[in-house]
């Protein structure tokens, strides 16, 4: 049977939301944490969260949808501190959401690229013991470089703010 629902994650002022795709049919599958792009402006749900996270239910992952915080003062490392705790969610509640919790991986785009990527690989600067670390990543055109000229300037402009 398939179900979904939203969970709010309170972080800090501010809150991510989690879109849950949960099949409990046939035992424990894999997870996928889905990050979409949005160059830290806004958040891509519809074409880098929600198809994506249909396509690999149908592939048998249970998915989950991170709306991680943008805008409005929030800057790095917020957004990796708000994937850390939907890693932990899907963790923590392995059993009731019939996933393997040694399975659990991300996939970004774009920007999401950017913090599926800071995730897998900065894991260990949010004080979580682990439990957050992916057991793989997808990165999707990501946006991995602040080099001027190569990078998407606006992208780091938003995520750290133009004094930084």
């Amino acid at each position: 049977m398939f179900k979904y629902y939203e969970v709010k994650l309170p972080c800090g002022e501010f809150s991510a939301n989690l879109e849950c795709y949960v099949n409990n049919f046939g035992g424990h599958r894999p997870a996928m944490l889905v990050i979409p792009g949005g160059g830290y402006a806004c958040v891509c749900t519809e074409r880098e969260g929600n198809l994506i996270a249909e396509a690999f239910l149908a592939r048998g992952f249970n998915c989950f949808v991170l709306t991680y915080t943008v805008g409005g003062g929030a800057k790095f490392p917020q957004q990796l501190t708000e994937a850390s705790l939907a890693m932990e969610y899907i963790r923590n509640n392995a059993t009731e959401l019939h996933v393997n919790p040694a399975r659990v991986y991300c996939v970004g785009f774009s920007a999401g690229g950017h913090l599926a990527g800071s995730l897998g690989t900065m894991w260990h600067k949010i004080d979580m013991n682990g439990i957050n670390r992916p057991n793989g990543m997808v990165l999707c055109y990501p946006v991995l470089t602040a080099t001027e000229g190569v990078c998407h300037e606006g992208s780091f402009l938003n995520l750290l703010g133009k004094e930084d």
